[in-house]
């Protein structure tokens, strides 16, 4: 008896540690699913105040980017490609800078819904607006091409100075860039002034008329001639600029990688199980049979028994 009474009322503070376990638990649970509740509620809330469209997230500081299609596996040929590297597989993507959907506020740009829409606009827009600004260096350089012929033009009753190295135009660019163009003109002054003695008496007589020497005249044409390579140089850099400021402002396609592929992800799955489900099939086939099998032996060796005590 005591022993029994030692056992019940062991069960019964068992029984009661376990229901005091189980309200703590749910006690927890239900804190925990309340605070997370309110987060999601008021992250919903954020969402639904902030100005950026759907569909669209930000893509560091400068872009804002929206998915335009599904996860594909790469193809052979991009398994090289740092955005195949991680999973195997991408996604495209249509990237505008933030810049490009500013409306005019200040602080930081919002996309709209027809951000996307209205960049290839906007890009034709800043395209001309780098044309023009184009077209003004080439006018202010010609002009400075001007006042310095003016200035390197000898009076008639002058003598002719001889050639300076100095460039005619101070190089913009890198230091590679202008002791490039320096050794271009030292090279065309130096040139000019070897090729004095190879022209006819005709030549002279025109370079007579005009209040300059032979060699001045070829000087003349040959800073004519490099005027008017630099300013294609120029106008071919202006195109540049205007092409790059195109693919900056414009909509920007690219890839982003992803981790599942979901239609190869549904195949796989149901795969799965169908290929569980013929497994369970076969072992019951084989279960089945298994089990008549023995039960036919044991029925084999039960009427051979009855025989055996029937012919006793």
């Amino acid at each position: 008896m005591p022993t029994a009474r030692a056992r019940s009322q062991a069960a019964v503070r068992l029984h009661t540690l376990y229901s005091l376990c189980s309200l703590l638990l749910l006690a927890s649970t239900s804190t925990l699913a309340s605070s997370t509740s309110s987060r999601s509620t008021n992250l919903f809330k954020r969402l639904r105040g902030s100005p950026i469209a759907p569909g669209v997230s930000p893509a560091g500081d400068d872009y804002w980017c929206r998915v335009e299609g599904e996860c594909l596996p790469c193809p052979p040929g991009a398994r090289n490609l740092d955005v195949c590297k991680i999973y195997g597989n991408r996604r495209p993507l249509i990237c505008v800078p933030r810049h490009a959907t500013n409306t005019g506020h200040s602080g930081p740009a919002s996309p709209v819904s027809g951000a996307f829409d209205n960049a290839d606009s906007d890009a034709d827009l800043d395209a001309d607006s780098a044309a023009d600004s184009a077209a003004d260096s080439d006018s202010d350089s010609e002009g400075a091409n001007e006042k310095e012929k003016n200035k390197t033009a000898p009076e008639p009753n002058q003598k002719p100075k001889p050639p300076v190295t100095k460039p005619l135009v101070e190089p913009a660019g890198s230091q590679a860039e202008a002791d490039d163009l320096a050794r271009q003109d030292t090279e065309t002054f130096r040139n000019a002034a070897a090729g004095g003695g190879s022209q006819g008496d005709d030549e002279k007589e025109g370079a007579s008329k005009a209040g300059l020497s032979k060699a001045d005249q070829e000087l003349q044409d040959e800073l004519q001639a490099e005027r008017q390579r630099r300013r294609r140089q120029q106008r071919a850099r202006a195109r540049g600029l205007a092409e790059s400021s195109r693919r900056r402002q414009g909509p920007i396609s690219t890839w982003e990688a992803c981790p599942k592929v979901l239609h190869r992800e549904h195949h796989d799955y149901f795969e799965f199980i169908l290929c569980n489900a013929g497994f369970a099939a076969v072992a019951i086939a084989v279960l089945v049979f298994r089990q008549r099998t023995l039960a036919l032996q044991q029925f084999a060796r039960l009427a051979a028994r009855i025989m055996q005590t029937q012919a006793v």
